[in-house]
């Protein structure tokens, strides 16, 4: 609720609270990241793509099947100041092996 209402720092605190409650939901560290991975309007603010990778492998440590995880780890690996095209490969196929759909964009950065 939080989330929908531009609350995002609510958001994050909703989640941790739900962590500390039961800390192995995988859909609470996958929310902490997408809010993580995201910028405000002006183009900076709460985007932490650190902190986004971390939230997502926890993910991944709970249900390695979770395909939008690895989705979002293929675009945090090339969206990186070095990018990591190998390991966002393997997220993208691994994202593709548990029904994300490809997507033109990702293709074309990957060389896929």
């Amino acid at each position: 609720l939080h989330y929908r209402l531009q609350q995002p720092e609510a958001a994050v605190k909703a989640m941790e609270e739900s962590l500390r409650l039961n800390p192995s939901t995988a859909r609470a560290h996958f929310y902490i990241a997408v809010i993580c991975m995201e910028q405000n309007e002006a183009g900076h603010g709460r985007r932490d793509p650190v902190r986004a990778v971390d939230e997502l492998k926890q993910v991944l440590k709970l249900d390695p099947q979770y395909g939008d995880a690895h989705f979002n780890l293929a675009i945090l690996y090339i969206e990186a100041q070095q990018p990591q095209i190998l390991q966002a490969r393997e997220h993208y196929r691994q994202a593709l092996l548990n029904g994300s759909q490809p997507t033109p964009e990702m293709e074309r950065l990957l060389g896929t």
